[in-house]
């Protein structure tokens, strides 16, 4: 039996949450550090540490973020393997994608955590846009990334509800966690400008980045949870589920059974009819 990917998630639920509040520890050590940077740097006798500079790409927390987003796409390759397995073996001629979509969409944002795709895409919208929307033009990629990736989370949310509703609630307020994340980067409106007003910069770019990351750990353990109800052997949830997301596709008429021909006994004696019987019967 070839091996697959929901093999490799672990059953136990303790697990998942020493993972979380592994995370969070981490999240909060780094957003404490970068508070603080200034300090470490003339304690360390250097002007700055890069490693802790939330605003440079190549920094940790920008490093978690990736890593994160890797463990989503894990987590949605190997639900589009299951997917893959039951359509294969019911002899579908059409697969549910979506799975696979939003694996190669963690991919991509995983790369965008660390070369910071998104600030080249806001500078050259706002250069030969010929609008700047927000202060800092925030605005054009965080309109652009929620109509791509909208669609593949809404497809997401209304499939992973069907059979795991802890999981889609955990999804549902890690978006809101990332839109909440968004929000605070928009200068430009009254009462995000207000709350801002009160905290230095260093503060808003930290808890921006915190809330992001928590946003981004929800949804790695909700599509991780999903992935391990998968792996468990329950054959009726997981079925029912695998038949829900399946598209339908055209059904293949079964095949026609050809007659059995009918054995004769050898003893039995054989009628021979004549041709004028024959005649007669027609």
């Amino acid at each position: 039996m070839k091996p697959i990917l929901t093999d490799i998630y672990p059953k136990s639920l303790a697990t998942y949450l020493g993972f979380t509040v592994v995370v969070c520890i981490i999240t909060a050590v780094l957003s404490y550090g970068y508070l603080k940077l200034s300090k470490v740097a003339e304690i360390l006798g250097i002007s700055t540490i890069p490693a802790l500079d939330i605003t440079q790409s190549g920094s940790l927390f920008h490093w978690l973020t990736a890593v994160l987003w890797l463990l989503t796409a894990t987590a949605c390759f190997a639900i589009s393997q299951e997917t893959f397995r039951y359509n294969k073996t019911h002899s579908k001629s059409e697969l549910s994608d979506i799975w696979f979509w939003g694996g190669l969409a963690a991919v991509f944002l995983s790369i965008d955590s660390v070369a910071m795709l998104r600030l080249l895409l806001r500078d050259l919208l706002v250069i030969h846009g010929g609008a700047r929307l927000g202060e800092q033009g925030n605005l054009w990629w965080i309109g652009i990334y929620t109509i791509l990736f909208g669609m593949i989370v809404t497809r997401i949310t209304a499939e992973i509800w069907r059979c795991y509703s802890v999981s889609a609630l955990l999804f549902s307020t890690s978006i809101l966690l990332l839109l909440a994340a968004a929000i605070t980067t928009m200068d430009n409106i009254p009462s995000v400008k207000q709350l801002t007003e009160q905290l230095t910069a260093e503060q808003i770019t930290a808890a921006s980045n915190a809330i992001s990351v928590v946003g981004i750990l929800l949804i790695t353990i909700s599509l991780s949870l999903f992935t391990r109800r998968l792996s468990i052997p329950d054959a009726t949830t997981n079925q029912h589920w695998l038949e829900s997301i399946s598209k339908t596709s055209k059904t293949t008429p079964p095949p026609t059974e050809k007659p059995t021909a009918i054995k004769q006994d050898s003893n039995t004696p054989q009628i021979i009819e004549s041709p004028e019987d024959l005649a007669k019967k027609r």
